[in-house]
């Protein structure tokens, strides 16, 4: 099965006083599946990477001019399947610091937001979301950041799957 790895980028904002997380939004495209997307900075594996990692850093420092080499590895989530795509997706999850700034490369990201951690756990950003799957709307959960700016599918789940491991049970502010 085909490999992609993508990195969940974390950064301090002291004036808020908690951490923010960095969304890219893709550029739209025909020939890419997640097309006009809410998404993690990644890619697809080479065969010249010598490591699933080696993509994570080669596909952000592409697409964010953020070098992972230059940012603390906390780890791993759990690897995602995508439901209409075989591909297995590994996410890591880095700390950088305050001044981790975003130079987009226009052909892959249109779009870039450092959201507080603080978002995701507030219920109200917490919506179901209409997509077509195999010519049928079904909902599905996802944080909405505004209109056209929906999180929904493999980069919701990792954010879940990161609340959860962060968090615990208690994922979301009340």
């Amino acid at each position: 099965m085909p490999q992609a790895a993508v990195a969940m980028i974390l950064r301090p904002n002291k004036a808020l006083g908690e951490h923010e997380m960095l969304l890219i939004k893709r550029i739209s495209s025909e020939n890419d599946p997640w097309s006009g997307h809410m998404a993690f900075p990644g890619g697809h594996y080479r065969d010249n990477d010598k490591l699933i990692l080696t993509t994570a850093i080669r596909e952000v420092l592409e697409e964010t001019g953020i070098d992972l080499r230059n940012c603390s590895m906390l780890g791993t989530l759990d690897e995602v399947i995508p439901t209409n795509r075989a591909i297995r997706v590994t996410p890591y999850v880095v700390l950088g610091s305050e001044a981790t700034a975003v130079e987009v490369d226009a052909e892959e990201v249109s779009e870039y937001f450092w959201i507080p951690l603080s978002f995701f756990r507030e219920s109200s950003n917490s919506q179901l979301f209409a997509v077509m799957r195999s010519g049928v709307n079904v909902q599905v959960p996802s944080f909405v950041l505004k209109k056209n700016y929906v999180i929904w599918g493999m980069t919701h789940r990792m954010i879940t799957d990161f609340l959860a491991k962060v968090y615990g049970a208690e994922t979301r502010v009340t």
